[in-house]
């Protein structure tokens, strides 16, 4: 550290004795890569993710018809397939079934990058299967610890009822 220091306030006494302006350093700024033209035809998982998005904006009765809409062709093809099982795991509809989106999701399919991406929303959604799982099960525990507790509280009331009234007919 100490080297670093006095690196840099040598390079400072040399720039301050020099008869030339000091020169303005410019930033390097990366160029961003080339989008691609709007010509190129998007990919099978580019694709899919645009028609979430458009569904997930949806809502209601109109929700419910690209439901029926998605699951009448679901089968047609294996984009149609991850579109389906994308919104069967769509959180907060009626229609939410993630066991059977994940079985969608697990049929073989030949495109390398949609394969790709349906093996990822696989080990999403079994790893939020499991989270969903062990909340319930958690739930569950807390409902009947509750109970316990309630119950426990009961017997509590009635030794202290109890006492009190022993105490009373003492003092008659």
């Amino acid at each position: 550290m100490k080297g670093i220091a006095s690196a840099f306030f040598a390079a400072s006494l040399l720039c301050a004795c020099s008869d030339q302006p000091p020169r303005k350093l410019e930033p390097v700024v990366p160029k961003a890569p080339a989008c691609p033209s709007p010509s190129h035809p998007a990919s099978s998982v580019e694709e899919v993710l645009r028609d979430h998005a458009r569904v997930e904006s949806l809502a209601g009765a109109a929700l419910l018809d690209e439901f029926h809409a998605q699951s009448a062709k679901a089968e047609s093809s294996e984009t149609d397939r991850v579109r389906f099982a994308l919104l069967l795991s769509m959180p907060g509809t009626s229609f939410r079934d993630v066991p059977k989106a994940i079985l969608l999701l697990k049929e073989p399919i030949a495109d390398p990058a949609l394969a790709e991406f349906a093996r990822l929303l696989v080990a999403l959604l079994r790893e939020e299967h499991r989270s969903d799982e062990a909340s319930v099960h958690l739930a569950k525990l807390l409902h009947e610890e509750k109970k316990r507790s309630e119950m426990l509280q009961e017997k509590i009331d009635a030794i202290t009822n109890l006492e009190k009234n022993m105490i009373l007919r003492e003092r008659k």
